[in-house]
């Protein structure tokens, strides 16, 4: 039987697998027009940027910060895919609206063809990649009946990875935020919306985004305009889909992490966005209101992991602001079964033959790594959160904590920071539950 973690790297190198057989590099032209598309989201953008990722950046939800959420927030189911930048920019002499989408990555930037968009403009929005797939009679019929927590909630069976099934799942945008819209028909949607609409409010950019995506109030549908378009494309399969995931209004937060939206049925999901109403897009910085929440184990870290010389010990580093490796635990955790064993060791082997083959010693390998604790040392472990002194309790807290590395981020250029590791374990020590949050914003 297939892991719930195995499952989950399954899916996620499958995703990975698809998107390869789609993506381009981007022409030197097109790279020149995603520039001056940047730059009106932020003017201050330049190609020697590091990144030219200039997303919005959320903080992880905790006890210590829930007092930021309010019933006017926005909700949004959190997708269990590859968070993009993604620029659309229509094909000339095209009747339709088929576009050339660049998706914009921390690590870098790619192309995809032949994308329908029923907007006839260039358009920045903020997303994520992601596979969809029909729904299995058990699958439907999970989602079907009461759902206690959608965070957490394993709905999809479990993915074996098997390549012949590839055909099955349909390579997805899913758009939950809009920072440029440039409509070239219409000098009067220029004046009304601007080309950065990035500086309104949230309920403006996703008013505008829904009208961009074709889709419905409730973003459980596309209009019908759009759907003939796709299906006009005879020749040239389109090679994904965009669609608009669905906000809810926190104050009906109880229905929300109840439910499932259409749209979103047959993606992995693995938590909950909210999303401040009344603050701009904040470009390329962290926003303090801009919270995510996810299930305890999903509370993952991205850490380099070092064997040690001497002993069968193997260490976990983080980066501290001076850039500089910082060991944060020596507990590694192999597994449950005999398969997330084998699993574990078969990642950690690629660090030693990476280095074996003459790999250089400064560039380490970035695990993404899940949380355990040991039954016995679980009392322990929350009986911290009565400490008075907060900085031992994290101190103490950390010590208890096992890591299991799950999946090499071949993506990842650098570790999490010291700063994020210890919101990681903030979050894991003082967990909120779906409760929490409902009776916070009003228990609705």
């Amino acid at each position: 039987m297939i892991s719930d973690s195995a499952s989950t790297v399954n899916a996620r190198e499958r995703l990975r697998r698809i998107l390869d057989q789609k993506q381009r590099k981007p022409t030197k032209t097109e790279l020149i027009n995603l520039q001056n598309l940047l730059k009106r989201a932020s003017p201050d953008f330049t190609a020697s940027n590091r990144s030219w990722h200039i997303g919005m950046n959320a903080l992880t939800l905790t006890r210590e910060n829930m007092s930021c959420l309010r019933s006017s927030n926005l909700m949004f189911h959190k997708v269990d895919g590859i968070g993009v930048l993604a620029a659309f920019f229509p094909l000339a002499g095209e009747e339709r609206s088929l576009c050339t989408m660049l998706c914009i990555r921390k690590n870098g930037t790619v192309a995809i063809d032949n994308v329908p968009l029923a907007y006839n403009g260039r358009v920045l929005m903020d997303g994520e990649l992601c596979l969809r797939r029909s729904l299995s009679q058990t699958e439907s019929t999970r989602i079907s009946g009461t759902i206690p927590c959608i965070v957490g909630f394993k709905y999809l069976d479990v993915d074996d990875g098997n390549t012949e099934d590839d055909s099955k799942y349909e390579l997805c945008f899913a758009a939950h935020d809009l920072l440029v819209a440039d409509d070239a028909r219409s000098s009067s949607a220029r004046s009304r919306f601007g080309d950065a609409i990035c500086v309104q409010n949230a309920t403006v950019r996703l008013e505008r985004l829904m009208a961009i995506t074709q889709s419905q109030p409730s973003g459980d549908a596309r209009e019908a305009l759009f759907k003939s378009m796709v299906e006009s494309f005879a020749d040239r399969k389109p090679a994904l889909t965009v669609f608009f995931k669905p906000p809810y209004i926190a104050s009906m937060a109880r229905l929300a992490f109840r439910t499932l939206p259409t749209c979103l049925r047959g993606v992995r999901l693995d938590g909950m966005i909210f999303l401040p109403s009344d603050t701009p897009y904040m470009v390329g910085q962290i926003n303090p209101r801009l919270l995510k929440y996810k299930s305890w184990h999903e509370n993952t870290g991205d850490f380099v992991l070092v064997k040690d010389e001497t002993a069968e010990v193997y260490n976990f580093f983080v980066v501290n602001n001076e850039s500089r490796a910082r060991c944060i635990s020596n507990r590694i955790y192999w597994g449950h079964t005999e398969q997330e064993r084998a699993h574990t060791r078969s990642l950690v082997d690629l660090e030693a033959k990476r280095l074996a083959a003459g790999g250089e010693k400064n560039t380490p390998l970035i695990f993404e790594c899940e949380p355990y604790l040991d039954d016995s040392e679980k009392d322990a472990f929350y009986a911290l959160r009565n400490s008075t002194n907060k900085e031992q309790m994290l101190l103490d807290a950390y010590k208890l904590l096992q890591w299991r590395p799950i999946m090499h981020r071949y993506e990842k250029l650098y570790p999490n920071s010291e700063v994020n590791y210890w919101t990681i374990v903030k979050c894991l020590l003082d967990y909120i539950t779906d409760a929490d949050i409902i009776t916070h914003l009003g228990g609705k």
